[in-house]
């Protein structure tokens, strides 16, 4: 039979989860097994939704700490390798809203990045609009007639 979570288990669950914003990561540093957090949102809809609230903010930290880190390599602060670049850039085009991050690496990998761009998403609305019909070319009289 599965143990059912302490109360200190779930605040230090929802502390981390806040801090880390995935489950498993939380789960794992508080030392309990993410079956556990799934069995105890199951059981308690108020434990559920802190959990979301706290994993709302755990992306907007994930998100934050990306961009920051890609300004920092941007303007020299950090160094770092194109893997490190690819990681925060994955992270702040997803958790982000319009922010779409390319790179573009000038030089070898194996020395210093310099990020060329940082695109805004386009518009998706103003392009899924449906296109006006194109009506045919004449005149119409005043009887109602076309030519």
């Amino acid at each position: 039979m599965r143990r059912e979570m302490t109360d200190t288990e779930r605040r230090a669950f929802i502390t981390k989860l806040a801090e880390l914003g995935t489950k498993k990561s939380a789960s794992l540093a508080v030392g309990i097994t993410p079956w556990m957090v799934r069995s105890e949102g199951r059981r308690s809809a108020i434990f559920k939704r802190r959990v979301e609230e706290a994993k709302m903010e755990g992306v907007k930290h994930l998100a934050d700490q990306a961009l920051e880190n890609i300004r920092a390599i941007a303007f020299g602060e950090i160094k770092a390798d194109k893997t490190v670049l690819t990681a925060n850039l994955a992270l702040a085009n997803a958790y982000e809203s319009g922010f779409k991050g390319v790179q573009r690496t000038e030089g070898h990998v194996d020395h210093n990045i310099r990020v060329i761009t940082g695109i805004p998403r386009p518009n998706y609305e103003a392009i899924d609009q449906p296109k006006p019909k194109l009506l045919k070319e004449g005149a119409i009289e005043e009887d109602g007639n076309e030519t």
